[in-house]
């Protein structure tokens, strides 16, 4: 069986900052569990969530970066260049009117960010960024069926197409400075992340 959203952990996320459901647990379980996704799944946003937990404490707005893992996949059509935009106005149609308007920009801004995981300044979307990334930095078997699962969701691309592109993100990647922006997590996954993605773009 595939995983599931956790609905206990969503409900009690809206209990602390006062927001009602209206439908919106449902709606994320369903966009998740979509037919075409095969790694931007429930599972994905569950493993994100663990890497919360584990450093939720080196966070200043840990619920407001909660509110944005929940989010940020939402909107996920492999052929689409506004998959980012479209989640974060989703996340702002959803909150907007209930929430402070800063924390609502916040959760917008950061979730756009993931499109190319640009620079930040702030701290807790740093954090965010870097659990997004996370799968970069695991043992090989597992990167190796990531990738396969992210081929899955580009099945309908041609082979020289899809490695093409990949490349390009992994490139994309290998070029930055530093991977994660946060000290603890470079120090821990850096290395594993980039022995990963040139692993994966010599075999190409």
């Amino acid at each position: 069986m595939s995983a599931r959203l956790d609905r206990n952990r969503w409900d009690a996320l809206l209990a602390r900052q006062g927001l009602s459901d209206n439908g919106m647990f449902d709606r994320l379980a369903t966009l998740h569990s979509e037919r075409h996704r095969h790694y931007h799944t429930a599972t994905h946003i569950n493993a994100m969530l663990g890497h919360l937990d584990a450093r939720r404490d080196t966070a200043a707005r840990p619920d407001l970066i909660e509110l944005a893992i929940w989010f940020h996949d939402a909107v996920y059509k492999p052929m689409s260049k506004t998959n980012e935009a479209d989640s974060a106005e989703m996340a702002r149609a959803y909150l907007a009117g209930h929430m402070e308007p800063d924390a609502v920009d916040w959760i917008d801004e950061t979730i756009r960010l993931t499109a190319n995981h640009g620079d930040t300044t702030d701290p807790d979307t740093a954090l965010m960024l870097d659990i997004d990334l996370s799968i970069l930095a695991t043992a090989p078997d597992v990167y190796s069926d990531y990738t396969q699962r992210i081929r899955r969701e580009y099945r309908w691309v041609p082979g020289p197409l899809y490695r093409k592109g990949r490349a390009d993100v992994l490139r994309h990647f290998l070029a930055m400075p530093r991977i994660y922006k946060t000290d603890a997590l470079a120090d821990e996954w850096e290395a594993p992340a980039r022995a990963n993605l040139q692993a994966e773009l010599e075999n190409l």
